[in-house]
């Protein structure tokens, strides 16, 4: 293991992931930390992944191909997989190690409550294992690690399919999956379980095995799943009797500072983040798992679609809003609003409950804003025009809690770009679900940037697109007023020059257009096709982004100077902007 790591080190580290300057005391903290952070999870690598197997067999009598992965428990073999990948009628079944080596392996025990099976597997050499954690001491917002066998990688090329991850919650899930009818606690993550993943391992931050990767999903919030070891003890205990107990926890891992100012940061407003749904929508059934003495009924993972990453559509289901003062006022994101008109129900996370009605709605800001019957006693978020938000900054993305948990679901993402749709958006690298729409953004100082919105999942950028965007505060104060009184405000009118551009043309002072649209703005000024702009409205543009950033600061209507090529001789001229189609 690493050393153990300085607290200036790490505080370097943490400033580097949050987009501020490292502490100038050590010689090069930041690079310091950066490599202390990489060997801590390199050396869970190397203790965890050969441990992790692939599993296969062979069902039904038309000899349907089965495959997933699987954790060794012991030197002896004893390996626990998914029922979803040796379902009840499986032989010739067989674990293949990472060095190439098949052994056969034969059924302990299953139970379908929990979707798991224990094999025995023949060998005659000590193999690696995993020791047992503790999920329950995971927090949201911990580093954790999956690992598995999608697409057969293992067998394949001898790697375990590797996946570092944030720790999003403790979770009661029903699976909307085919080939998964599991329903139980769950454990939540950032990361997709694509076919042949399932019976493969989650890991906390010490490369201790907390789980077991599940099929199990639901369409609402998207997020990859595993069954908690402790659950899968306590139905499997005669045949995992033998295992090695759960260990005393490590050190602190090199992360730990880095989850500990995310989860700080995510309690200043907690508080203020709510569950949102229809108040005619009738709630849910009661979770129900299998029997313990049924298996699933699986699918072949053959007969599958491509093994793709799962990301349906959203469905409409509870999502999250910020109580924002004046009292009373709750945002959430617009695209997300049930096909009703109201009454709603917010929930509070201590479990107090209210009625809403609709307000007013901002489509640019994809906003709307319910309006509480009674506030009182209620917390609420002051809105403010806060900092700024900085390309590479670290940002926590808190969502609202389920009934009775003691915390809610808690991402992060960093900040990758800052005036998106027109300067109505900051876009975030985050893999989120539609559960997440309307959540709270905040940085590392617990300072309010924004409402996750745009979750409309008619977009290529809709849930698990591994895009994200947040209304930033300052234009939710801009538009608070509106919102409280009832107003629809549409989106602004967008500039309209009517120009494509050429794509690979790099060896020109501007940019190369490979289409004018006739009768469009840039007709009329007498563009044409292979002319090349090279100014708008006195400012030299040499990339397609920055005359995009000139239309953005004036409205259709507006008259531009232009300055262009036309077979490399310089032109003038000016073009009045239309309204965009």
């Amino acid at each position: 293991m690493p050393a153990r790591l300085s607290p200036l080190v790490l505080c370097a580290a943490a400033a580097l992931l949050a987009g501020q300057p490292a502490p100038a005391c050590a010689e090069s903290p930041a690079a310091q930390a950066l490599a202390s952070l990489e060997a801590e999870q390199v050396a869970v690598h190397e203790r965890a992944a050969p441990a992790v197997v692939a599993v296969a067999c062979v069902a039904g009598a038309e000899r349907q191909p089965y495959y997933g992965a699987g954790a060794l428990l012991d030197a002896d073999g004893l390996v626990l997989t998914a029922s979803t990948a040796v379902p009840p009628n499986a032989r010739e079944i067989a674990i293949v190690l990472r060095d190439g080596r098949r052994l056969p392996a034969r059924v302990l025990a299953r139970s379908g409550a929990v979707e798991a099976v224990v094999l025995r597997a023949d060998t005659r050499q000590a193999l690696p294992h995993l020791a047992c954690g503790v999920p329950r001491e995971l927090r949201p917002g911990a580093r954790v690690y999956a690992a598995g066998n999608p697409h057969r990688t293992l067998e394949r090329d001898g790697e375990v399919y590797w996946q570092a991850a944030t720790f999003i919650a403790h979770a009661e899930l029903r699976s909307d999956d085919e080939r998964s009818r599991y329903a139980g606690p769950a454990l939540t993550f950032n990361q997709s379980v694509n076919f042949g993943a399932d019976g493969g391992v989650l890991l906390d931050a010490h490369g201790r095995l907390v789980g077991l990767l599940s099929l199990a999903y639901s369409r609402h919030d998207g997020r990859g799943a595993a069954v908690p070891i402790q659950a899968i003890r306590a139905a499997l205990a005669e045949a995992l009797a033998g295992v090695a107990p759960e260990d005393a926890p490590a050190r602190p891992a090199a992360l730990e500072p880095l989850e500990r100012a995310l989860r700080d940061a995510a309690a200043k407003v907690a508080e203020c983040v709510v569950r949102i749904r229809s108040a005619e929508a009738r709630a849910e059934p009661p979770l129900q798992a299998q029997q313990p003495d049924q298996g699933p009924d699986p699918v072949s993972h053959a007969e599958a679609l491509p093994d793709t990453d799962r990301a349906p559509g959203a469905e409409h289901g509870p999502v999250c809003g910020v109580l924002v003062q004046p009292a009373g006022t709750v945002l959430m994101a617009a695209s997300s609003l049930p096909e009703t008109s109201g009454p709603f129900e917010i929930e509070l996370r201590d479990g107090r409950r209210r009625r809403a009605r609709l307000g007013g709605r901002h489509q640019g800001l994809d906003v709307a804003a319910l309006l509480l019957d009674d506030a009182a006693g209620l917390p609420a978020l002051e809105l403010a025009e806060g900092p700024a938000p900085r390309l590479g900054q670290l940002a926590a993305l808190v969502g609202s809690a389920e009934r009775g948990a003691s915390e809610g679901p808690l991402n992060w993402g960093l900040v990758s770009a800052l005036e998106r749709f027109d300067g109505q958006a900051v876009q975030l690298d985050a893999r989120l679900g539609a559960a997440d729409a309307g959540a709270a953004v905040v940085d590392l100082r617990g300072r309010f940037l924004g409402l996750l919105a745009r979750m409309d999942r008619r977009k290529v950028w809709a849930a698990q697109s591994g895009v994200a965007f947040y209304a930033p505060a300052p234009r939710l104060l801009e538009a608070l007023q509106d919102l409280r009184a009832g107003r629809v405000v549409e989106s602004p009118p967008q500039s309209f020059l009517g120009v494509r551009p050429a794509l690979g043309e790099t060896a020109f002072e501007g940019i190369k257009l490979a289409e004018v649209v006739e009768a469009s703005p840039a007709w009329k000024a007498g563009l044409r096709k292979n002319d090349v702009v090279t100014g708008l409205d006195g400012q030299a543009v040499r990339s397609w982004p920055a005359l995009l950033g000139v239309l953005r600061r004036h409205e259709p209507g507006s008259r531009l100077a232009l300055r262009y090529l036309r077979d490399e001789k310089p032109q003038r001229g000016s073009v009045v902007l239309d309204a965009r189609p």
